[in-house]
């Protein structure tokens, strides 16, 4: 596997960028789409992403030409997943290397995933990420952190979203913020009646109803 590093350009025929979230890494995450922005937004949240690096290596392909994957997200308990952001409509149409690059990656310790846009969109969940990053990034979110932390072993998870805002005292926009922050954590449906503590994540950070690979390519 080759290093690349690539500079995110402006250009007219699609939509580039950078994301910053200062709380989880210093690097930038760059897009090279909105699909893949979504996407980031929704590993942002995913409890169990440690860091995001965009167009982490290059691979050799059989066919001679090379593939460089999207994404690498280094995950709770060492797990490394690759991720590939695609159209639904586009990838039958490169499954052989997708495949072979699948093959190759899982021969050498890591999980492959495709993150489709009905994965992305599904339930709305990029759109509710972005609300949920927009309310972390408020100047607020510090105090309502250490709130949290000293009321949550009287906590009983999971709680809906309204009752957490009774327990602290918060708006909902407030806790938001905590989600957004990775205080507190969603099911990968994204449903605010059932929040939970990181506690519970890192207990059942196997269940497969919660693993990374369902969480972030969760379409039900």
């Amino acid at each position: 596997m080759n290093q690349t590093r690539k500079l995110v350009r402006r250009s007219p025929h699609r939509r580039v960028g950078l994301i910053s979230c200062p709380w989880l890494q210093t690097a930038q995450i760059e897009y090279e789409s909105l699909l893949e922005k979504s996407f980031v937004r929704i590993a942002l949240l995913c409890p169990f992403v440690r860091t995001i690096k965009s167009q982490p290596f290059r691979l050799q392909l059989s066919d001679g030409k090379s593939y460089t994957p999207d994404y690498l997200l280094s995950c709770l308990g060492s797990e490394q997943v690759v991720i590939e952001v695609k159209p639904q409509v586009f990838i039958a149409k490169h499954k052989n290397r997708l495949d072979e690059a699948k093959h190759i990656l899982e021969q050498n310790g890591y999980t492959f995933l495709i993150c489709s846009d009905r994965s992305i969109h599904f339930n709305n969940r990029h759109e509710k990420a972005s609300l949920f990053l927009r309310y972390a990034r408020s100047t607020e979110v510090d105090k309502h952190i250490d709130l949290l932390r000293s009321d949550t072993g009287q906590i009983s998870f999971p709680q809906s979203l309204e009752s957490i805002c009774y327990r602290l005292g918060l708006d909902k926009y407030q806790v938001m913020g905590l989600i957004g922050r990775r205080e507190l954590f969603l099911h990968p449906d994204f449903n605010t009646n059932s929040i939970f503590d990181i506690d519970t994540y890192k207990k059942d950070s196997r269940d497969e109803s919660i693993s990374p690979e369902s969480w972030l390519n969760y379409s039900r």
